[in-house]
């Protein structure tokens, strides 16, 4: 009588492997996606911090100067700002300031500078900083 030994073979199916790489490719796609969702959101985060700082700079002429020499609500005559013209980043801001004398109590003024600017989505974006000087 012949016995008949069947070999066990050890290995993946080519259906197995497939699967593998489908889930491997929708794995990478997810953090694919995830990196640049973050590298929008940082460059989003770095021009509010740019804005912030240039509202915080006029702020503080602002503070500087008394009161009665505050000028009139208004535009920044030197916009479009670009706080920095050799980073390659064409993002530019414009600053705009609301001076509100007795406001909220006689003796106080009230001081709103706001930056805005346009995201490289279209979005239009602002930052605003308010502050009281007193007389």
């Amino acid at each position: 009588m012949l016995v008949r030994r069947t070999r066990k073979e050890s290995g993946f199916t080519l259906l197995e492997v497939m699967i593998a790489l489908a889930i491997l490719a929708v794995g990478l796609l997810a953090i694919a996606t995830a990196q640049l969702y973050a590298m929008h959101r940082t460059g989003r985060s770095r021009h509010q911090t740019q804005a912030l700082h240039i509202a915080q700079q006029q702020m503080e002429v602002f503070h500087a100067i008394p009161v009665a020499s505050l000028p009139a609500s208004g535009n920044d005559p030197t916009n479009p700002i670009d706080p920095d013209p050799n980073d390659g980043d064409v993002t530019t801001f414009t600053r705009s300031w609301v001076i509100q004398p007795n406001t909220p109590l006689a003796g106080l003024t009230t001081i709103t500078v706001t930056v805005g600017w346009v995201d490289r989505d279209g979005t239009v974006l602002n930052t605003t900083i308010q502050s009281m000087k007193a007389l």
